[in-house]
């Protein structure tokens, strides 16, 4: 920070000395550079990250996610510490990069225009698959879950499906595989791991590996520690209650009602604790999972919990003008969301 001045300017070392040392200026080209690639990179990285890595990193993305091939020197030179080109210089490059968007002017949209909409937005996903043998559709380069229902392989495929759009075979057959080799490396969860991609190949009959994750998931049930829809014990449950239904055995059932009573008496407490607000991550979401459950057991205990979980979250809105909304955390209720996920459509959805 240079206090020198009337107005407090804060920057990297090199650029506001005034003695102009090289020393400072090299270290600040590299900082710089590696600020720039940590922009477009996982976070976990940061713990694994060797010198000969982020190169390594640059030219897959540039290949597989069409990184402009100027950025990307961009980059390599700032970290191998390039003072010679002006800052001036690396600024104007990044400014001329521009996406190859073209410009649509927002409208309304006719009923009759939707299919063809529908159509189009097929297209952009399908154009967005990859060659590659592990991965589909772009997603986290070191992620496990680009195979999962909410930003993964799974949740793509079964869209198209609705949407009546043929799937390629070679394409189905990646993902399956991968789900193989994948599987003991994967999160148990219905949004983000295996109960998802097993609810998935449920819907499309592939009974054999569905019974292999299945089988996997309930011999790990004690591993799952939260309990949302999301990521936990009530999303896993749900699973458990389509199985019950498509392939029509029992003892899927009694795993579910094993779920159930582990939500409603032995993790009752923690479960009245949660502090997330919403269908992914709080109680409404909950709620939902034994609501089905009761339906299924006739079991009144579930529904009563359930819906004293509801009433509660319901309960934690805010009302803005005329409308009614929901914050994620009750930990910071001045912000309130719309989405599905957290926040108010979720919330809405699970009544």
């Amino acid at each position: 920070m240079d206090t020198t001045d009337e107005k407090h300017i804060f920057g990297t070392i090199g650029f506001h000395n005034k003695f102009n040392k090289p020393d400072d200026f090299k270290r600040d080209y590299i900082g710089i550079g590696y600020l720039l690639f940590y922009m477009i990179s996982p976070s976990n990285n940061l713990s694994e990250l060797d010198e000969h890595f982020y190169k390594h990193f640059l030219s897959y993305l540039e290949k597989q996610y069409n990184l402009p091939s100027q950025f990307k020197e961009v980059i390599e030179k700032l970290i191998e510490g390039d003072t010679i080109q002006p800052a001036e210089d690396y600024i104007s490059i990044i400014n001329d990069i521009n996406p190859n968007f073209s410009e649509t002017q927002i409208r309304e949209v006719n009923i009759s225009e939707i299919e063809e909409i529908i159509r189009k937005v097929s297209n952009f996903i399908l154009n967005s698959k990859l060659d590659g043998e592990t991965q589909v559709f772009p997603a986290d380069y070191l992620a496990t879950e680009y195979l999962s229902i909410a930003n993964g392989t799974a949740g793509i495929l079964r869209a198209l499906e609705y949407c009546d759009i043929k799937i390629d075979s070679a394409m189905y057959n990646v993902f399956k595989k991968q789900v193989k080799q994948n599987m003991f490396q994967s999160q148990l969860g219905l949004h983000y791991g295996l109960s998802g991609i097993c609810w998935y190949l449920l819907e499309n009959n592939e009974v054999f590996i569905a019974r292999e994750i299945l089988s996997y998931i309930s011999e790990n049930l004690e591993d799952i520690r939260e309990l949302n829809i999301g990521e936990g014990l009530a999303g896993v449950g749900l699973l458990f209650l389509k199985a019950n239904l498509i392939l029509k055995e029992d003892d899927y059932l009694k795993t579910a009602l094993t779920i159930g009573d582990k939500i409603t008496e032995d993790q009752r407490d923690n479960v009245n604790n949660i502090q997330q607000i919403g269908y992914e991550s709080g109680k409404s979401g909950i709620s939902l999972f034994l609501l089905y459950l009761s339906l299924v057991s006739k079991e009144e205990k579930y529904i009563n919990f359930g819906t004293e979980l509801l009433k509660e979250e319901i309960g934690k809105g805010i009302e803005i003008n005329d409308g009614y909304g929901y914050p994620a955390n009750l930990t910071n209720k001045n912000i309130v969301y719309p989405y599905l996920a957290r926040g108010t459509a979720g919330i809405a959805l699970s009544p």
